[in-house]
């Protein structure tokens, strides 16, 4: 845990974890009176004593347990939220994240190598972070920047104008909070400048309207002018002037704010999925993207809609291995045909690809 802070919410929680037996706390140096108050059978640890631990230990130790891992062996227990009951332990497997990783990356949703960067700043204990920051970027072998503490309140815009991240990923609420700024910046503007301004977001608007699936994927005439003049200009003070794509998932995102960016020429594609399928299911990207459509199924999965529900159904190598000690919740989730019942009503496009809404 990152500081006593952080050390000081456990003292009275370990008082009733018999079996808990240490607490590692780093960034700074442990406060002697908060481990004084901890029971005898919990030990706390500096950071520089944690990894005292292990120097005397041989590499065959570590060789030992490291070629005793299975691809199927739980890598990692994401919480649900609890909104439809107690929070579950969602277990996820070596294979989930390798496998889902890999088809992120070789998807052909961008043009990724190791030269990309991602910024992370969302809670690594959710699934989209861990995925991203993580396993994919491990796997890529590109460079991740962690964000301030606060970069929800405010300092996130400043590390992207520092980054410049090749890819982007936000939840709805981030990108609200952008739109928020700029349409502010917008209404303060005055004379040529709003004019200006007003001409290229409807040149912006056009281009995305023919930018999605089904369309020509042309510009207006005289885009390349205001690009030049404007939009290029706002990407690079929000830092997104070498982003490949920008993407968004979660929670519902309004029609609304992916339109405003789409009149700046930013598409923010959609994506669709759940922690129980190790993060996405559908991804939206250039040229299979529609407003509305969260995408298409990624590689290797199938996907079906229930015909007397409606609820979308889907299977693949990213499908959870059940929650933690809970084998009724796991069977009423995943049916005897290997499908993860979504609990969300959805309908295809009707496209021999399939988008999802």
């Amino acid at each position: 845990m990152e500081g006593n802070k952080q050390l000081q919410k456990y003292i009275e929680s370990s008082k009733t974890l018999p079996h808990l037996k240490a607490l590692v706390v780093w960034g700074e140096p442990v406060d002697e009176k908060l481990k004084a108050q901890f029971p005898a059978h919990v030990t706390i640890y500096s950071w520089d004593e944690f990894q005292a631990l292990g120097s005397g230990r041989p590499d065959s130790d570590v060789d030992s347990r490291w070629f005793q891992i299975l691809p199927g062996n739980c890598a990692s227990l994401i919480y649900t939220s609890g909104t439809t009951g107690p929070p579950k332990a969602v277990m996820i497997s070596h294979d989930n994240l390798t496998w889902t990783a890999y088809n992120i990356i070789n998807g052909g949703y961008m043009d990724l190598n190791h030269e990309d960067r991602a910024i992370s700043y969302l809670p690594l204990s959710h699934i989209a972070a861990q995925l991203i920051d993580i396993h994919c970027i491990m796997m890529l072998g590109g460079t991740c920047y962690f964000a301030q503490p606060d970069a929800l309140k405010g300092s996130l815009t400043t590390t992207m104008k520092e980054v410049h991240p090749t890819f982007f990923f936000g939840v709805p609420r981030v990108w609200e909070k952008i739109q928020e700024k700029m349409a502010q910046m917008g209404r303060e503007s005055t004379g040529i400048k709003k004019h200006l301004g007003t001409l290229a977001k409807a040149m912006g608007t056009a281009k995305t309207k023919r930018a999605q699936f089904g369309e020509d994927g042309g510009a207006p005439c005289g885009y390349s002018c205001v690009n030049a003049l404007v939009l290029s200009q706002i990407k690079k003070a929000l830092g997104l002037d070498q982003t490949k794509g920008c993407f968004t998932a979660a929670a519902p995102i309004a029609p609304d704010t992916l339109w405003y960016f789409g009149s700046l020429d930013i598409p923010v594609y959609e994506v669709f999925g759940q922690s129980e399928c190790t993060g996405p299911h559908t991804v939206s990207a250039r040229g299979q993207w529609k407003i509305g459509y969260c995408g298409r199924p990624i590689r290797g999965s199938e996907t079906k809609i229930d015909p007397n529900t409606q609820e979308l159904c889907y299977r693949g190598r990213h499908i959870f291995m059940g929650y933690m000690k809970m084998p009724k919740e796991t069977a009423a989730t995943v049916d005897e045909d290997g499908y993860l019942h979504s609990g969300d009503v959805a309908e295809f496009d009707g496209n021999d690809h399939p988008d999802v809404a």
